[in-house]
C-alpha cells in the first residue's frame, strides 16, 4: 500500500504545482483560468493563488 500512496501523492503535487507558472504573467492567467483579468486586484488575487497551489504542490512532492 506504501507505493500507492507515494504515486497518488505526486499525482496530487504535480497536479497543484502546475498553476505555478501562470503566475509569470496575465496572458498565462487568462489561458488558465479563463476569466476577465482587466482589474488589477483580480489580478494580483489570481497570481496569489497560483504560487500558494504552487507552495501546496512542492509540498505533496
Amino acid at each position: 500500500m506504501h507505493g500507492i500512496e507515494t504515486i497518488m501523492l505526486v499525482v496530487v503535487g504535480v497536479i497543484n504545482f502546475l498553476p505555478v507558472f501562470s503566475a509569470l504573467g496575465v496572458k498565462q492567467l487568462n489561458k488558465l483560468y479563463a476569466l476577465d483579468l482587466s482589474n488589477e486586484g483580480i489580478i494580483l488575487l489570481m497570481r496569489h493563488r497560483a504560487i500558494l497551489f504552487g507552495i501546496r504542490g512542492i509540498h505533496n512532492l
